[in-house]
């Protein structure tokens, strides 16, 4: 199955300390994946928790708090 995705990544930020990253290292904090053509069936998805540009879409993020709601990335970890 395929499904033509819109990505978006933004708000690079560096990783913390203990992350083990290069200290000039910047990962995106947010990423957006959008649906121009259709949303994915249920089962091979999570159910899309934004809309970006009129697309159901689906918000990650490693920021507390983000708005609107996301999920989280996890954390970063360069081990």
């Amino acid at each position: 199955m395929s499904n033509k995705v819109d990505i978006r990544a933004w708000n690079p930020q560096p990783a913390s300390a203990s992350s083990g990253c290069p200290s000039n290292l910047l990962y995106y904090t947010d990423i957006i994946i959008a649906f121009p053509m259709s949303v994915p069936p249920a089962e091979a998805r999570m159910p899309p928790n934004t809309r970006y540009l009129g697309m159901p879409a689906l918000h990650y993020s490693s920021e507390p708090n983000p708005a609107p709601p996301a999920e989280s990335m996890g954390d970063v970890s360069c081990y």
